[in-house]
């Protein structure tokens, strides 16, 4: 029984060494092998890698743009197994002539394995490194170029400029499915540089070819903004014509009487604005015809109310306004007005001789006023307020801001809270707010966000300022923005947004309503960095011989914008004396 367990023993020792010995010798050491992700090259990227560890061959491609440093290549070795070597390390070659390398790789258990490295590059790709339309970048999106333009501007003649990847790359273009790529042409100075991109939704196809390689890409326009501003109804100022602002025989005044352009230089009628169904005018004091000095038929003050669909005007109830024989009414009766929560507000203007500044309310064209404010500026510090008021919020709750006219940086904010106006105004002062620095200026507070505001009025050029900290944030440049910008509005249509403001072309006379776009986040950014591009329209007439008599002596007038209950937004522009305009916003 001994002899034949033995005999077992042995032979299962025999089985045991033979089965061994048959192992196969290729998988005796298992990790010491390179992978793909463990070869990088200094400075390249974009590489292709196929490694063979059996035959010990390493063959990299590198791109195309690449091509001019196969002669100066350093391979590196990322991430080895732990305890393994290369030698050469960190070593520049040359693979140009498809020279090979050897590397040396020795594994932690001793065993060393010499790699034959190769660099090669592919073929170019041909590819837009940069592409402008009308000069604005197009931006890769999704595998299509972007670019943004406003829409204001003509989609059917865009210019096209663009570098690639190489200078051998030529680009054409497709103009429609079913034609042929044509040569692009990109000189400026060509009229067959202007291509059509009004198809938004599909762009335009260019094709890139170089050494029989070729790619596709698309380029599409996004606009953002106005297409168009187009005029609703205009009328100018010039003298004794029959029907000075379009509008018809105007009631409450004896006799019925149109509504005159002021004479002289009286600028009277400065500040406008507007709701869905009537166009506000605030008219100034009584003053002498100059062809007979007598007395004006035209009413002395008020707010003239023009119905939008007939032009027809009338004179909004004055009772109770001002005293017996219309005293108290301050430098000018009416001098701005404003629509608040669908009601009309307006105010006089007063200074040290004319001391009570005054704000009435109409609940609408039909309604007898009511006073909001009244605010002696006769005390110290003596302001001149009312050339222009603008408000934030409503009558329930907001603020009423004028700018003292007399200088000294500052405005007066006077709030509301609960219907009730608090009587004692804060007084904001903002070192630098007037520039230049000296001398009187009618002017406005327009807020465009809860950090930056801007001051604009006649005789200064426009300011930028923290209203928390009342710190200067920007000065316009008179190089950019003249000195006789005034009565500006902000507004916003589709995603963007503009500056609406404006200007004398001349002394007095050529009044114009500019439009500019805001491109940046912040307006200080956005006019320091101003576009070239904006839209003007004409305010004043055309008849030379009568601009003596209806100059903007005060350099006075106002934008307002007012986007109605159906979604449809309008510029209303005054420039005193000259003329007024109603434009839509398309």
């Amino acid at each position: 029984m001994k002899k034949n367990l033995f005999a077992l023993v042995a032979l299962l020792v025999i089985a045991t060494i033979s089965f061994t010995s048959c192992k196969p010798e290729e998988v005796s050491n298992p990790n010491n092998i390179l992978a793909e992700n463990m070869i990088t090259l200094l400075d390249i990227t974009g590489i292709q890698v196929v490694l063979d560890n059996k035959g010990k061959t390493i063959d990299i491609s590198i791109p195309f743009e690449s091509k001019e440093m196969i002669n100066k290549i350093t391979v590196l070795f990322n991430d080895l197994p732990a305890g393994a070597m290369v030698a050469p390390l960190n070593t520049i070659k040359d693979f140009s002539n498809n020279q090979r390398q050897n590397y040396t790789v020795t594994f932690q258990d001793g065993e060393v394995k010499v790699y034959s490295v190769g660099v090669t590059y592919g073929s170019l790709q041909p590819k837009l490194t940069t592409i402008k339309l009308n000069g604005v970048a197009a931006v890769l999106e999704n595998g299509i170029y972007i670019a943004q333009l406003l829409a204001s501007e003509d989609l059917k003649a865009v210019r096209i400029a663009y570098l690639t990847n190489d200078p051998g790359v030529t680009v054409k273009i497709k103009n429609t499915d079913n034609e042929d790529y044509v040569t692009l042409d990109t000189l400026s100075t060509s009229a067959t540089a202007k291509y059509n991109f009004e198809d938004k939704a599909n762009g335009r196809k260019l094709k890139l070819e170089f050494g029989g390689v070729a790619s596709i890409v698309t380029v599409k326009v996004r606009t953002s903004g106005y297409t168009k501003i187009t005029k609703v109804w205009q009328t100018f100022a010039n003298f004794g014509t029959a029907d000075f602002y379009g509008v018809t025989a105007l009631a409450g005044t004896s006799p019925a009487a149109v509504v005159p352009a002021s004479p002289s230089t009286d600028a009277w009628d400065r500040g406008i604005a507007m709701d869905d169904n009537y166009i506000y005018i605030a008219r100034g004091n009584k003053h002498i015809q100059a062809e007979t000095g007598s007395p004006a038929i035209y009413p002395a003050y008020g707010i003239i109310a023009v119905k939008i669909s007939d032009k027809s005007a009338k004179l909004l109830n004055r009772t109770g306004m001002y005293t017996v024989e219309e005293t108290g009414r301050g430098a000018h009766g009416t001098t701005d007005v404003n629509v608040i929560g669908g009601k009309i507000v307006a105010c006089n203007l007063a200074n040290a001789a004319n001391n009570i500044l005054k704000v009435f309310v109409w609940n609408n064209v039909d309604a007898a006023p009511s006073l909001l404010l009244s605010y002696n500026v006769g005390v110290a510090p003596s302001p001149r307020l009312g050339d222009k008021f603008t408000f934030e919020g409503d009558l329930t709750n907001g603020k009423l801001r004028f700018v003292d006219y007399s200088g000294n940086n500052r405005y007066y904010e006077f709030t509301i809270t609960g219907g009730v106006v608090n009587p004692t105004p804060t007084i904001v002062v903002v070192p630098g707010i007037f520039s230049p620095s000296t001398g009187a200026t009618a002017g406005g507070i327009y807020k465009f966000s809860t950090t930056e505001y801007m001051f604009s009025g006649s005789g200064k050029q426009a300011v930028v300022f923290n209203p928390v900290t009342q710190v200067v944030t920007h000065t316009t440049s008179s190089a950019v923005f003249p000195v006789s910008q005034i009565g500006d509005a902000f507004f916003k249509f589709n995603d963007k947004n503009y500056l609406a403001y404006i200007f004398q072309k001349n002394t007095g006379f050529n009044w114009a309503l500019r439009i500019r776009p805001l491109d940046y986040t912040t307006l200080a950014e956005s006019l320091e960095k101003i576009s070239v591009k904006s839209l003007d329209i004409n305010l004043s007439g055309l008849a030379a011989d009568d601009m003596s008599l209806v100059a903007n002596g005060n350099s006075t007038g106002k934008v307002y914008v007012h986007t109605t209950s159906g979604g449809i937004t309008y510029i209303l522009a005054l420039a005193s004396n000259q003329g007024i305009g109603l434009f839509k916003v398309e």
